[in-house]
């Protein structure tokens, strides 16, 4: 028999410690069987004796990282979704229905389901640091609205929007902005974590700490988002209007109800939108994404380490690139990981950064593994890759911050994008690098690239059919329109606005233009790169195929080079740093060998170098797609 996924302890002061472990998973998941525990657990609570009660996870990286897969499979029409939630609902209303305070503990990632499971709780703390990280994932990750209640209870208590912020547009929060948001009620220090809370919690019983409650907006205020927020949708992909639309009309009338609770019907409405999206295509794909991600990531690191202590050492002043990669992640304090800036090492100025590994369970007889030597690539593609046994890695879109990112609007979820180029005597990635920087707040992928990073080649073959397609007629606008119909979001083009100029892009793209080109680019590069039109544009399906055709040939020369380990590694760059949607499932996924063909019908050859059209053609004979 299974143990517990529920555990307590009821201290001295009469606080009962509900720990929560879900069996043989490395994150907390809310199932039916943690529902009926939970709801028979509250049940037992006794308020003689209890005074209040404390929610914690035993992971270290997970609070709660929701229910929403098992929910998905489950619904398979839009009414079964109130049966199927039933359970579910029943034992988070317990939680609210809890006679004493009820607190929840968030040092873990606190994602979708389990944000509205604290979202029950009196009182939510977090501790001061991305491992604690806030994150919807219902619109961003699956594209469905959320089922318990978030859509109702987040416009009054943060303010309509920063609430469209957290749930539609997919920012992360943690720590102080959290706090500010009013997501939590205190923020904790990472060190002395039980005597923080200790004293929270003395503080709530003496009430010298009072939760958020809801706060009634202004009507005015309400419609100008609102407003703001539509005009938003509207440049997202078609097949993504209804389902934004629909959450935003759950949350303004949640954001006119004020200080006033949800109803029934409120929380009714919010479960009929949800059934409804989660039986649609687009939703269905977005949910197989996940498991793509997940085999992206296993390829290079089969297993996340627990982490140990780690150190990050900079010799400062040596390469930019290096101090302010340094800075940026100083900023954001993890559990056992440590910063210092020493003086510069002439001996070493290829390394100017290295990341210390203490020995833990997983390392071998020898002890930890040596210090990773590593560079950090900023500045314009394509960047010269050496051929060293440094831990080469590359921000593509340097300007595109970590904080930046989670403020973007209009968000999809996508995180910036961290390409490391695994050294020649590397056989396998190291886990704790991953971990360190996933935590961070990074998509990382590994590579094996030689001479360019592949990440930059992905950004470049997007640009230049683009660029090409200027010269070809298209307007400025025709593009921005083809990319939104494709579902790129944020726009490429935009990004590499955001991190280029014009003249550092020139000499880059040339290689990716036909060979029918002749004549400068900077003229066309100062279009593409431009003010976005205010004027709508027409989706060119040449230029659609022409992009994916450019995308193909880098996908499939870089596995026959032994540079990619697999196609799923591909979608995570076409998701993270060309926002390929989600609603297509991948960009690999897409590329079948029947959408190939029809591409290579639709194409304009002046579009894209004659070789990839080549590639093309040879991928569609073979009959094989990338996942059978």
């Amino acid at each position: 028999m299974s143990p517990p996924i529920f555990s307590t302890h009821l201290d001295d002061g009469g606080v009962l410690h509900v720990r929560m472990d879900t069996p043989g998973s490395e994150v907390n998941i809310f199932s039916a069987r943690a529902a009926e525990e939970l709801i028979a657990l509250m049940a037992s609570v006794d308020p003689q004796t209890t005074r209040a009660l404390v929610f914690k996870s035993a992971k270290t990286r997970s609070f709660i990282n929701g229910a929403q897969l098992m929910l998905a499979s489950a619904v398979q029409s839009p009414e079964s979704i109130f049966e199927m939630t039933a359970l579910l609902r029943r034992a988070y209303a317990s939680v609210k229905r809890c006679p004493v305070p009820t607190i929840a503990l968030v040092t873990g990632s606190c994602y979708g389901c389990g944000v509205e499971f604290s979202l029950n709780c009196d009182f939510r703390v977090a501790t001061d640091s991305p491992d604690a990280t806030f994150y919807m994932t219902e619109i961003a990750d699956y594209l469905n609205t959320p089922a318990f209640g978030s859509t109702q209870r987040l416009p009054p208590m943060m303010g309509l929007e920063r609430g469209l912020g957290f749930l539609l547009w997919g920012h992360r929060l943690w720590g102080k902005r959290a706090l500010e948001y009013r997501l939590v009620d205190a923020v904790l220090p990472l060190d002395g974590i039980d005597a923080a809370l200790d004293a929270l919690i003395q503080r709530i019983l003496s009430d010298q700490l009072q939760p958020h409650v809801p706060q009634a907006e202004p009507t005015d205020r309400i419609a100008r988002v609102t407003e703001e927020t539509r005009a938003l949708i509207a440049g997202l992909p078609d097949d993504y209007h209804r389902i934004y639309t629909r959450c935003l009309d759950l949350m303004v009338h949640a954001a006119h109800r004020g200080t006033h609770p949800p109803t029934e019907d409120d929380f009714r409405r919010e479960l009929a939108a949800a059934g409804e999206t989660l039986v649609e295509r687009q939703a269905q794909a977005a949910r197989s994404f996940l498991y793509l991600r997940q085999v992206a990531e296993r390829v290079h690191v089969r297993r996340l380490p627990l982490r140990a202590p780690l150190q990050l050492t900079l010799q400062c002043g040596v390469d930019p690139h290096a101090d302010a990669f340094f800075e940026e992640l100083s900023a954001r304090p993890l559990r056992h990981v440590r910063y210092q800036g020493v003086d510069a090492d002439t001996s070493a100025p290829d390394a100017p950064l290295s990341l210390l590994h203490a020995a833990t369970r997983d390392a071998d007889e020898s002890g930890a593994p040596p210090p990773l030597a590593m560079a950090i690539h900023g500045g314009a593609p394509p960047t010269a890759l050496p051929d060293n046994e440094v831990f080469q890695l590359r921000r593509p879109l340097p300007r595109l911050t970590l904080e930046a990112n989670e403020r973007a609007l209009p968000g999809t979820g996508t995180r910036p994008l961290l390409e490391v180029r695994l050294p020649s005597n590397c056989e396998r990635a190291p886990g704790h690098l991953f971990e360190w920087l996933d935590a961070c707040g990074f998509a990382v992928i590994f590579s094996r690239a030689r001479g360019t990073f592949l990440s930059d080649r992905f950004l470049l073959a997007t640009l230049a059919p683009s660029l090409a397609s200027l010269r070809s007629g298209l307007s400025p606008a025709d593009v921005h329109a083809t990319l939104r119909h494709m579902g790129m979001v944020p726009s490429p083009i935009l990004s590499a606005r955001q991190s280029f100029t014009p003249e550092a892009l020139e000499d880059a793209l040339t290689s990716f233009l036909p060979e029918t080109w002749e004549g400068p680019v900077d003229q066309h590069l100062r279009d593409l790169l431009g003010d976005r039109p205010s004027a709508p544009g027409t989706p060119s399906e040449p230029l659609d195929a022409a992009i994916h055709l450019n995308l193909l040939a880098i996908i499939l020369s870089a596995r026959e080079r032994g540079e990619l380990a697999h196609p799923t590694v591909a979608d995570v760059i076409a998701r993270e740093l060309l926002g390929y949607p989600v609603g297509r499932t991948s960009l690999c996924e897409h590329l079948t060998p029947a959408q190939l063909k029809t591409m290579l019908e639709q194409v304009d050859p002046l579009l894209l170098p004659a070789s990839h059209i080549v590639l093309a053609q040879a991928f569609v004979e073979q009959a094989r797609a990338f996942y059978v």
